[in-house]
């Protein structure tokens, strides 16, 4: 719960930085135009960051989202191409998603590998099979039905930011009022006490990756019908943004700790930072570069435990 604090106290002073930064250089960054992007942005991070935060709390990692949102935007973008409705694209591509999740999942469990030396080979399985299914292709034109998910608006709000704000509700319900999501915290804290409590420890590690998978299956037709197209080389890094949000709001990386609304704010924190590298004019190469410094930053942050710094300051006064 500490830890927590520490996140939104922290999301909070970096969302401080930018707004001063921006005021000072450029105040024509807080326009309509600028804020509909970020959130538009945040919308398919959050969706993704929801499901990589279930799997940060058992204390695995899963490096093969971006591959999965390829594949999954590969699939959505296909079936609406043949003139599949909308939500039956969405459907089956939360089911590839929670299918491919699953079998990061068993290779993780039942060949007993680690997390991010598993994906990280399943990443590149999964790209050479997009590779072989497209043949490098472009896929667009999709129909109008399909491109209101990620273009249209309803009260003037783009609708992937109610989806956004639905799985949002979703998974704070989950993750604060219910057992199965108390569950997660439980086996990333401490699997043998969760073992001895009578969670079935593998059932839940399976299940993370499984709903992380779906929910990036979700953010897939977000994101296919919010561009308009699926190119070659869609995916290609995605993770890092993805795993940025989850840790830069306070997910550990050790399992057992994480908060639903840190994490969304987390998913806000690098939608806004790399429109406003776009929008000052860096070269987007340095994206990555600051979301890692951004990650290295919340680490720091998280892991200094400031009562007792205060109270080792006291005692040497």
């Amino acid at each position: 719960m500490y830890r927590s604090k520490k996140s939104l106290i922290s999301l909070l002073g970096y969302f401080a930085v930018i707004v001063v930064l921006m005021l000072i250089i450029a105040r024509g960054f807080f326009s309509f135009s600028n804020f509909d992007t970020i959130f538009r942005s945040t919308a398919t991070t959050l969706i993704a960051a929801m499901g990589m935060m279930m799997v940060l709390l058992i204390g695995e990692i899963d490096v093969s989202v971006g591959a999965i949102l390829a594949m999954c935007c590969v699939l959505s973008g296909n079936l609406a191409l043949k003139g599949v409705p909308l939500p039956v694209c969405i459907i089956a591509s939360m089911a590839l998603g929670a299918a491919m999740g699953l079998i990061n999942g068993a290779v993780i469990v039942f060949l007993r590998l680690d997390s991010i030396v598993a994906t990280l080979g399943l990443l590149s399985i999964y790209k050479g099979i997009k590779v072989i299914l497209t043949g490098g292709a472009w896929l667009n034109g999709f129909p109008a039905g399909f491109l209101k998910l990620g273009q249209g608006r309803t009260l003037g709000i783009n609708n992937s930011i109610y989806v956004a704000v639905i799985v949002l509700i979703v998974m704070v319900f989950i993750t604060r009022k219910t057992e199965f999501g108390r569950n997660f915290y439980a086996v990333g804290s401490n699997r043998d006490s969760a073992r001895l409590a009578g969670i079935n420890i593998n059932m839940y590690r399976l299940l993370a990756f499984v709903i992380c998978g779906m929910l990036v299956g979700l953010a897939a037709v977000v994101y296919t019908s919010r561009f308009g197209s699926v190119q070659s080389n869609t995916g290609n890094g995605w993770e890092m943004t993805v795993i940025s949000a989850a840790v830069v709001g306070g997910t550990s990386t050790l399992g057992g700790e994480g908060d639903a609304v840190s994490v969304a704010l987390g998913a806000l924190l690098i939608s806004s930072l790399t429109t406003l590298l776009v929008f000052i004019g860096i070269n987007s190469l340095w994206e990555e570069a600051v979301q890692g410094i951004i990650i290295l930053l919340s680490v720091c942050t998280y892991s200094i435990n400031l009562p007792k710094l205060l109270k080792a300051g006291k005692g040497g006064a």
